[in-house]
C-alpha cells in the first residue's frame, strides 16, 4: 500500500508519503527526491510495478501535473506535459492494464467531462476523444471491471448524481461509452465507496447534499441492473 500527498488540518499541502507492507507489517518512506510539488485531491493509480500520481490542487492552485514512483528503484521521474489534460481534482482515474485513465473532475472553469490516457511506456498522453460521455461530475466512483471501466455518481452541475456509464475497452484503449440503467440504482450520491466483486460493482454510502448516507446498491453489468443491499446491520453513515 502507497500513501503520498494529500493536506493538514493547518492547510498546509504534502508531498511526502510512504508504502506499508503487510508481510512484515513495516512501514517505508517514500523519497521525497525529485517528488511531484505538494497537493491534495490528485489521483493515484498502481501499475503492478510503478505508483502514478497526477493532477490535484495545490498552493499554487489546481494541478496537471504529477510523477511516476518506481518502488524498484525508490526514484521519481516525471510525467509528460506534452498533451496533458486540463488540470483537475477530484477526478476518476483507473489503471487500464496499459494505461492510467484520468476522467472528469473539477478546475476553476467548473465540472469536467472529458479525460486523457497516459502511457508510462512511452510518457505520452492522448486524448480520450469518444462521444456518449456521461455528464460531467467530480468525486464519482470509478473501478475496472474486466475489459470495462465504470463510473456511477459524483457531483455534478445540480447537485449530486445517481446515473452512470460504462466505458468499453479494447486491449487497454477506450473504445466506447454506454450509460448505466437507472432503474433500481440507489438514490444520487457522491463521495462514495465503490468495489468490483470480480462480477458485480457495490457502491455504498457517500452524500448527498449535506446527509450522509448508509445505504448502496449491487450493479450487474452483464444484465444491465441493479439490486438493493441490505440494511440491516449496516455501519452508521
Amino acid at each position: 500500500m502507497a500513501i503520498w500527498g494529500g493536506n493538514l488540518a493547518s492547510g498546509t499541502y504534502l508531498s511526502t508519503g510512504a508504502t506499508y507492507d503487510p508481510v512484515t507489517d513495516s512501514w517505508a518512506a517514500i523519497t521525497p527526491l525529485d517528488a511531484p510539488a505538494s497537493r491534495s485531491g490528485h489521483s493515484a493509480v498502481w501499475t503492478g510495478s510503478d505508483f502514478i500520481v497526477w493532477g490535484g490542487y495545490g498552493a499554487v492552485g489546481t494541478l496537471n501535473n504529477g510523477g511516476r514512483y518506481q518502488v524498484s528503484t525508490q526514484s521519481w521521474l516525471p510525467l509528460a506535459d506534452t498533451d496533458a489534460p486540463a488540470a483537475r481534482y477530484a477526478n476518476a482515474a483507473i489503471w487500464t492494464g496499459a494505461r492510467m485513465l484520468v476522467w472528469g473532475g473539477h478546475n476553476n472553469t467548473g465540472i469536467l467531462n472529458d479525460g486523457a490516457l497516459y502511457d508510462p511506456a512511452s510518457d505520452s498522453w492522448s486524448a480520450l476523444g469518444l462521444s456518449g460521455a456521461p455528464a460531467a461530475r467530480y468525486s464519482a466512483a470509478s473501478v475496472l471491471a474486466g475489459d470495462t471501466v465504470l463510473v456511477w455518481g459524483g457531483q455534478g452541475a445540480t447537485g449530486a448524481l445517481g446515473d452512470g456509464a460504462s466505458l468499453a475497452l479494447t486491449s487497454g484503449v477506450p473504445s466506447a461509452w454506454s450509460a448505466i440503467t437507472t432503474t433500481g440504482a440507489p438514490s444520487a450520491r457522491s463521495g462514495h465507496a465503490a468495489a468490483w466483486t470480480g462480477s458485480k460493482l457495490i457502491v455504498w454510502g457517500g452524500m448527498q447534499g449535506g446527509t450522509h448516507l448508509n445505504d448502496g446498491g449491487i450493479y450487474d453489468p452483464t444484465n444491465d441492473t441493479w439490486a438493493a443491499m441490505a440494511s440491516t446491520n449496516a455501519p452508521e453513515a
